[in-house]
């Protein structure tokens, strides 16, 4: 009997669970709706966009030897690597992080399931898991960028990543831009807008 009750409380739990990640994600697209992406894309351009309670500071910068137009956030932002074929900075104030890589790879993209299996295969040493959330593409000028969204979940913690790829004229461009999942509220309109707003020069 004991052992009946604790099944039942598991599957309580489970639906419980399910209940919430549903109510969250109504609340998420409620708060899509309010969201106006023009009004933020302005402001990004101005250095300083407003998100429901908060503000954050962005900067335009040209990397990758003039070759790459991006807005990112800005106010304590660490830059690892600046080279020709690699972008690579932390926003310590915001928890967020980028990842700009080029290369002249003229191998076709492949498709989602062959990073999926490469990340998971990877990561299995250190115990990594995965949640993949959606996938598709995106226009940004002539450029049509492949997107992977998904959950890295660590031991720190879960952090939400936004991959992208796309064959430019300059060669492959690799995106990863992350934050901490809690934040997704505000980092995931903002990124939307980060990346509409990119332009290859």
């Amino acid at each position: 009997m004991p052992y009946m009750d604790e099944e039942i409380a598991k599957m309580l739990r489970k639906e419980r669970m399910k209940e919430k990640e549903k109510q969250q994600q109504q609340e998420i697209e409620q708060e899509k709706e309010k969201i106006n992406e023009e009004q933020l894309a302005e402001e990004m351009e101005k250095g300083v966009c407003f998100l429901f309670d908060r503000s954050f500071r962005f900067s335009q910068k040209i990397i990758m030897n003039k070759r790459l137009k991006v807005y990112i956030p800005d106010k304590k932002l660490e830059i690892k690597y600046n080279f020709q074929e690699l972008f690579v900075a932390g926003e310590n104030a915001y928890s967020f992080g980028l990842n700009y890589a080029l290369a002249e790879d003229g191998t076709p993209i492949q498709p989602w399931n062959t990073y999926k299996k490469n990340m998971q295969d990877g990561m299995k040493e250190v115990n990594m898991k995965f949640k993949w959330i959606e996938e598709g593409c995106v226009l940004n000028q002539e450029n049509q960028l492949h997107y992977m969204e998904f959950l890295s979940l660590t031991g720190l913690g879960t952090i939400h990543n936004h991959m992208y790829m796309a064959d430019t004229k300059y060669g492959r461009l690799t995106i990863n831009l992350n934050y901490l999942h809690e934040e997704e509220r505000y980092w995931r309109p903002l990124v939307q807008v980060m990346i509409k707003k990119m332009e290859v020069l």
